[in-house]
């Protein structure tokens, strides 16, 4: 663990914290959606599982029960290969900045740098539920209740993290900030 903190914490610049996080929007825009478009239901209040805070049997069985198989075996890709790849690429941009921000201060808050790793963990784990769900309903077998609630808790873990990360990226700004007014009053 600490040889992958002091890799990220050597490696991280600007330049490659810039690089990566245009690399994920542009991921975002030119993939990620267009692969979301195969199993959108237009006026539907369900639009995916994983952005939500936690979701219940019924949120699942509904969000299931208005698409064709199509749209499940799009959704089921989705989560299989456009999310997880895109988990990477998220989890690399939140890694490098906060190895960036932290740089100064890697002695102190040593693997603060790979929060972003937690998270990306417990998204791959909800994608590995929501495929689960994806191929129970498209064979036509019962999801789990156990198993959805499960899949909840690693949604709201993977949301707790990603709220750490932000309030880790604002403490690392805070820190640079201070360090530069600091050096202007000497």
């Amino acid at each position: 663990m600490n040889k992958v903190a002091t890799f990220f914490y050597k490696k991280s610049t600007l330049i490659t914290s810039l690089l990566i996080t245009v690399i994920t929007f542009a991921y975002i825009y030119f993939v990620l959606i267009d692969a979301a478009k195969g199993f959108e239901v237009a006026n539907s209040t369900s639009k995916t599982l994983g952005l939500s805070f936690g979701f219940s049997y019924d949120q699942v069985h509904e969000f299931f029960s208005i698409r064709t198989n199509e749209m499940i075996a799009s959704y089921k890709a989705l989560n299989n290969v456009w999310d997880s790849l895109f988990a990477i690429l998220y989890g690399l941009m939140y890694v490098f900045w906060l190895s960036l921000l932290f740089k100064p201060y890697q002695n102190t808050y040593k693997f603060i740098n790979l929060l972003p790793l937690g998270q990306v963990f417990f998204d791959w784990l909800e994608n590995s539920k929501l495929s689960e769900f994806s191929n129970s309903y498209l064979v036509g077998q019962p999801i789990s209740s156990i198993d959805v609630q499960v899949a909840s808790v690693f949604v709201m873990i993977k949301w707790s993290i990603t709220l750490l990360v932000f309030i880790a990226i604002i403490l690392g700004l805070l820190l640079r900030v201070r360090d530069i007014v600091n050096k202007k009053v000497k």
